[in-house]
């Protein structure tokens, strides 16, 4: 499945608030280091995305414990909770939540 980079791009952003809150600077300008901080995470987890193509299970334990690791949490739950967000992203025609 692809991922579209509108939505690759909102869930980079989503994943760096996850980590460290809002992180404004008092300009009301986000905080370059707290960017920086959220592209590598995206960017990690889109490569283990990738490498696993879409099946959290396929990962190496190595490779599953350095996807957990990019949550605050470091939950195995948070974490496939997230990667099922990515591997099935909500679509524009139904609420989150709603039923098929």
């Amino acid at each position: 499945m692809k991922v579209t980079g509108a939505f690759f791009l909102a869930m980079l952003l989503l994943a760096g608030l996850g980590v460290s809150g809002c992180s404004e600077s008092e300009t009301g300008q986000l905080d370059k280091g707290y960017m920086a901080t959220a592209e590598e995470l995206g960017k990690t987890r889109k490569e283990l995305f990738d490498k696993a193509k879409g099946d959290f299970d396929a990962l190496s334990p190595e490779d599953k414990q350095k996807f957990i690791n990019t949550f605050e949490s470091k939950s195995e739950e948070s974490a496939r909770k997230y990667w099922d967000v990515i591997k099935n992203p909500p679509t524009a025609g139904r609420a989150t939540g709603a039923p098929r």
